[in-house]
């Protein structure tokens, strides 16, 4: 068997390992390391990402959390001035209760853009 069926053979033998992505050189392989390293982020800069939008998330939790207690006070000094009547006092206090509302939306929804940002890249991960 040491004929032209043999040479065929090795051929056939060579081109499917060229296929199954087991070339004997390694040059293919190395050819798609190289462009899996271009293409696919580190999984430890996902990971850093993911940390730092965590953090911008905290963050932007507690500047809610401020900007509500401030909301709530106006908003219970609004309510004071309601109860006795105190048209001066709860109009002089609306704008300040309407800015800190439109603040704590903001807020909130910096809170929700940046939730889904993470939920984003933990799915791509």
């Amino acid at each position: 068997m040491g004929g032209p069926e043999n040479k065929v053979l090795k051929e056939i033998f060579k081109t499917n390992h060229m296929m199954e992505g087991e070339p004997k050189d390694k040059s293919l392989e190395d050819s798609w390391s190289t462009l899996d390293s271009s293409t696919e982020a580190p999984e430890s800069s996902t990971n850093s990402q993911i940390n730092k939008i965590n953090a911008q998330i905290e963050e932007a939790k507690k500047e809610a959390n401020s900007i509500n207690k401030k909301y709530q006070k106006v908003l219970s000094k609004r309510d004071d001035a309601q109860d006795f009547d105190d048209k001066k006092t709860e109009d002089a206090l609306e704008p300040e209760m309407l800015s800190l509302y439109d603040d704590l939306e903001e807020a909130k929804q910096k809170v929700r853009d940046l939730k889904k940002e993470l939920k984003m890249l933990k799915k791509d991960k």
